[in-house]
């Protein structure tokens, strides 16, 4: 049996190392896949699934890419999810 007040202390310390302000550590958690499977328990999708399909060869950079993630500018699609100290 672990003890998980020793990693939530190594994981507090490395926050502030890395100059995070905002985390939350969730332990105690129940079987992932059960949840999924409990929750999506009808959608027939994930037995099909494949993300690869979100991959386009780009000539520009020689390199497979989520056409989803960039515009045609290159510039990101959805915002920037981690604080920085100056944001409100």
């Amino acid at each position: 049996e672990t003890h998980v007040g020793f990693f939530i202390d190594i994981f507090i310390n490395l926050f502030e190392y890395l100059e995070i302000e905002h985390y939350i550590i969730l332990h105690d958690l129940g079987d992932g896949a059960h949840i999924i499977k409990s929750t999506f328990e009808d959608v027939k999708s994930f037995d099909s699934y494949n993300p690869l399909t979100n991959l386009i060869w780009d000539e520009t950079d020689k390199m497979w890419k989520n056409h989803k993630i960039y515009n045609k500018k290159r510039s990101p699609v959805y915002p920037n999810l981690f604080l920085s100290k100056n944001s409100e």
